[in-house]
């Protein structure tokens, strides 16, 4: 039980640390990952949300105040 309660704070502690690695990088390159999602017909009728992803830049600081 011990281990267990160790091993997810671990993980909790690597996305923290990860997290704020990506942050720092969006902040150093003005860009950030954008996830939209679209719906694409299937062939049999039925719809399915697919998740594109791109890059995109920072809104400017002075736009953000």
């Amino acid at each position: 039980m011990v281990q267990k309660e160790l091993d997810m704070q671990t993980e909790q502690d690597e996305l923290t640390q990860f997290l704020k690695e990506y942050q720092a990088l969006c902040e150093k390159h003005q860009c950030q990952i954008i996830a939209n999602p679209t719906l694409r017909a299937r062939d049999d009728n039925t719809w399915s949300i697919v998740i594109q992803t791109g890059i995109g830049r920072l809104p400017k600081k002075d736009a953000q105040e």
